[in-house]
């Protein structure tokens, strides 16, 4: 609990920069060009081959390419591989930001995915890397994949962020984000809110001081479909696999999950009040604790309209009861309202119960094997009784 304490006070700086510099963000205008792998596209010349560094006029005949259409400020990837970045000045939490991306661009963008398109950078330089970085909202589409993995191998403190902007809306497509920093990384960074609608996503952020799956500090996450699987880990306390002002709850799947070395980790970090479930599966499952409030004073709840919740003190979910109210022990760990709940689950049904030993296989398991053993013995010992007596 007095790492709890240490992990509270210690983020009253962050709490407070979200709430004069996050400001809400703001309206853009669609960008009109945008930067893919070191090149930039335009109305003019709105291709870029893979593997190419040179935009066209025309679309390449290999089928592979990054394709920019600058009426609608829509940005196409089919089957590419983008490992070259730039340099940008990204807006984070309010405050540009000196950085190198992938992809980046000015205004908001939607980006439509198709076929299998790849991201990558293993660097060995000081600079910050983002995979995708807007300065506006970014709108995600499509039937096909992205992978974005970035990692480095310098004794230097760097950053890393998957995706860097302003509102963030994914309605389909398949992303797989996968960072590795020894300082910072953050998969999923908005300064403004995050839809979630449908898709299917794998977030997993490493980072020596911080690791963080989804940054969202001064707006809301609102999930309504698709699913989610975000893993943070850290060596350090500063480890939140979400750090959200609100968040609403209403479908689809989510898996958060926070580690350390420590046993501090946080999978849901709020800077709000108010947070409401009605629908879908939620796990949220940290090695310190499941929720934290970050506020100064008052709690947080939430508004459950719909489903069961699930509580353990263990993060893995070992031996969890049904939780209905306050009364069974306080969801959200603050300073006035003290939690020891590891392991929240909204909706869904009830695991089957887990020995607490650590020990995550089933006890009837061992009980079996224990008679199969015994009942050796026993066979062996009359054997050995019949041969002894000569019968």
């Amino acid at each position: 609990m007095k790492k709890m304490c240490a992990i509270l006070l210690a983020a009253i700086p962050v709490f407070l920069l979200s709430v004069f510099l996050a400001l809400p963000a703001a309206l853009a205008a669609g960008a009109t060009s945008v930067t893919v792998d070191g090149v930039t596209l335009t109305a003019s010349v709105p291709y870029l081959e893979k593997g190419s560094t040179v935009a066209t006029v025309s679309q390449p005949a290999s089928g592979m390419y990054s394709y920019f259409d600058a009426a609608t400020s829509t940005l196409t990837l089919k089957d590419t591989v983008i490992n070259t970045p730039s340099r940008f000045i990204a807006t984070v939490l309010g405050a540009p930001y000196d950085s190198h991306s992938l992809i980046n661009a000015e205004g908001d963008l939607t980006l439509i995915l198709n076929g299998t398109n790849e991201l990558y950078y293993h660097q060995n330089e000081w600079f910050a890397v983002f995979g995708v970085a807007v300065n506006g909202a970014l709108t995600v589409d499509g039937s096909g994949s992205l992978s974005i993995q970035i990692s480095n191998t310098a004794e230097v403190d760097t950053e890393f962020h998957g995706f860097t902007t302003g509102n963030l809306t994914i309605h389909s497509g398949t992303l797989n984000v996968a960072l590795n920093s020894n300082y910072i990384s953050t998969a999923f960074s908005a300064d403004g809110s995050v839809l979630i609608t449908g898709g299917d996503i794998t977030l997993d952020a490493s980072g020596t001081y911080n690791a963080t799956g989804i940054l969202n500090i001064d707006g809301v996450f609102r999930m309504t479909g698709g699913k989610i699987s975000a893993t943070s880990t850290a060596m350090e306390p500063w480890n939140f696999c979400m750090y959200a002002r609100q968040v609403q709850l209403e479908g689809g799947q989510g898996r958060f999950i926070a580690t350390n070395a420590e046993d501090d980790g946080t999978a849901l970090y709020l800077s709000g009040v108010q947070q409401t479930y009605s629908g879908g599966t939620f796990v949220f499952s940290g090695t310190g604790l499941a929720m934290v409030y970050a506020g100064l004073s008052g709690n947080a709840s939430f508004a459950v309209s719909n489903g069961n919740v699930y509580v353990s003190r263990y993060a893995s979910g070992s031996g969890m009861s049904l939780w209905t109210s306050d009364a069974d022990g306080a969801l959200v760990y603050s300073r006035q309202n003290h939690s020891d709940f590891k392991y929240v689950q909204f909706g869904g049904t009830r695991l089957a119960e887990m020995p607490q030993t650590g020990d995550s296989a089933t006890p009837w398991l061992w009980l079996g094997i224990a008679a199969v053993a015994v009942a050796g013995i026993a066979v062996l010992i009359i054997i050995l009784h019949k041969k002894k007596t000569g019968r």
